[in-house]
């Protein structure tokens, strides 16, 4: 399983479990990351914006609050994993009316790794309040750090192993009250040293490595009686 929690979920079933953790694909040209955009801080975020777990009031909160920042958002609004209702208007038109807010759709998986690339900061934001156990690990986390890029997020319970990569808030808390700190200290968080501990551990995640680990514990497995 991808998720410490889930295993111990499984542990009734059965007690051969591998936590395996979510796996990067790097890209098939590799280059060095793209320069950021000009007239910041950038902010980016990457992912389905009609979620329900998405703490859009965070997002909204942080736009409004720091009308110096630009805020990007990549990904559909227009239904999730099914259902195809849009976003809900009022908050869509909340995001469309603010100047500081790019509202840039869907792009493809090829573009992921330069548009991040070019962000000052990269945002993970969840609503942990209402979803408290749902949102604890998500796969995002490594096409973030592959970038380099100083990363704030929502509190995932399994990842607080990676406090040294990510700036992460507290349990219950949301990314719009640790934003101030976390501008504070950009340049400390972009620094070559941090961003090469960054992509490091993301290289360490491809998929090739993983099915290692599972090749590896299958062989120490005892023969079935």
């Amino acid at each position: 399983a991808v998720s410490p929690s889930m295993l111990r979920g499984l542990e009734h079933i059965s007690s051969r479990t591998l936590h395996v953790p979510h796996g990067i694909m790097l890209p098939e040209v590799w280059s060095k990351p793209s320069c950021r955009l000009p007239n910041g801080p950038h902010l980016g975020y990457l992912g389905n914006l009609n979620i329900r777990y998405l703490d859009t009031g965070g997002l909204l909160r942080i736009a409004k609050e720091h009308p110096d920042v630009s805020l990007h958002l990549y990904g559909p609004w227009q239904g999730a994993f099914g259902n195809p209702a849009p976003l809900a208007a009022s908050i869509l038109g909340e995001f469309q009316k603010l100047p500081n807010v790019v509202l840039h759709g869907p792009i493809p998986s090829s573009s992921i790794f330069e548009e991040l690339s070019r962000m000052d900061l990269l945002l993970i934001a969840y609503d942990t309040k209402r979803y408290p156990t749902q949102i604890i690990n998500s796969h995002k986390v490594l096409e973030y750090l592959l970038t380099g890029r100083a990363v704030l997020a929502s509190h995932m319970s399994d990842l607080t192993d990676l406090d040294d990569l990510i700036a992460m808030a507290p349990p219950g808390g949301g990314i719009a009250d640790e934003i101030d700190r976390v501008l504070c200290q950009l340049d400390e968080l972009n620094s070559p040293e941090r961003a090469a501990r960054r992509r490091a551990h993301a290289r360490t995640m491809t998929y090739g490595h993983h099915v290692r680990t599972i090749l590896d514990r299958l062989d120490q497995l005892p023969p079935h009686a």
